[in-house]
């Protein structure tokens, strides 16, 4: 069972689905704190980078912690 995370991008047109295969998740790191655009006032959200088996790489939004539940919740 996949499961989908929106692709972290800087701008919110480019913000994309991502389906990750949790049983192929090598690891996952910390990539960046939500924090807003200086004056914009644009929010953008937290980041955290998936690494799969093979090395492909996945910038998903969402902190770790968020990630990781997603993840243990479609492993069943």
């Amino acid at each position: 069972m996949k499961v989908q995370f929106v692709k972290w991008c800087m701008t919110a047109k480019d913000r994309t689905p991502v389906a990750v295969n949790p049983s192929r998740v090598d690891c996952i790191e910390h990539f960046s704190d939500a924090f807003n655009h200086g004056g914009t006032d644009e929010a953008f959200p937290a980041a955290t980078k998936i690494i799969m088996q093979g090395k492909q790489e996945y910038i998903v939004q969402g902190a770790v912690a968020d990630v990781v539940r997603a993840l243990n919740q479609g492993e069943k």
